[in-house]
């Protein structure tokens, strides 16, 4: 069970959540016709808007949690192989 519960596994996770959650929205936005529920913080309520509105706020939404989710998929590999390489070079 240890290595189910390392670092890399615990990040994957996370990140996949966000990626396929911003994958998700995305598609929500893409397939949805007429207009939507959206629901702000800053009032603390749920609001209807137009079809154009709610599909920004969706795109917006899915596209910021998929470029982090992916952004930080790739700085967190790319820091993992920079430490397997160390790794490696201290062992010779």
């Amino acid at each position: 069970m240890k290595w189910f519960f390392n670092r890399l596994m615990i990040w994957g996770a996370a990140l996949g959540i966000l990626i396929f959650g911003g994958l998700w929205q995305i598609q929500d936005a893409w397939q949805h016709h007429g207009s939507g529920y959206v629901t702000y913080e800053d009032p603390g309520g749920t609001e209807k808007v137009p079809e154009n509105d709610y599909k920004r706020h969706k795109y917006i939404n899915g596209g910021t949690l998929l470029f982090t989710g992916l952004f930080l998929w790739i700085c967190i590999a790319k820091g993992e192989k920079d430490d397997s390489r160390k790794c490696i070079d201290n062992k010779e």
